[in-house]
C-alpha cells in the first residue's frame, strides 16, 4: 500500500512528493514520448532511463511483460516499489 494522506469526509490522496518515477525506454521518442511529455505538463520529476538494444535484450526476461516502456514507482518515504508496464496505462497514471 502506498502512503496515504486521509482526511476524515474527504477521499485519501497519494503523496506525490515522497514518489521517485523513473521511466525506462529506449534512446528515441516512441511510445514514451507521451509519458515524458505528461511528466512536464504535470510538473512531476522523474528520472529517464535510456537502453540501447543490447542492454534490453539483456534484461527483457526480468521485465513484467517482457516490454517497454516500463515505470518504477518508489515511495522515499516507506520504501515501497511498484512497476508499471503498458505506455498507455503509464500515461493515465502520470
Amino acid at each position: 500500500a502506498w502512503m496515504i494522506v486521509s482526511s476524515f469526509g474527504k477521499p485519501p490522496i497519494l503523496n506525490l512528493m515522497t514518489m521517485k518515477h523513473t521511466l525506462s525506454y529506449f534512446g528515441f521518442m516512441g511510445r514514451a514520448e507521451p509519458i515524458r511529455l505528461a511528466f512536464v505538463q504535470a510538473g512531476m520529476p522523474f528520472t529517464n532511463k535510456a537502453f540501447s538494444f543490447p542492454e534490453f535484450s539483456e534484461v527483457k526476461e526480468s521485465l513484467p511483460s517482457g516490454q517497454l516502456p516500463l515505470l518504477e514507482i518508489e515511495d522515499e518515504a516507506t520504501g515501497q516499489k511498484k512497476v508499471m508496464d503498458q505506455s498507455n496505462a503509464i500515461t493515465r497514471y502520470v
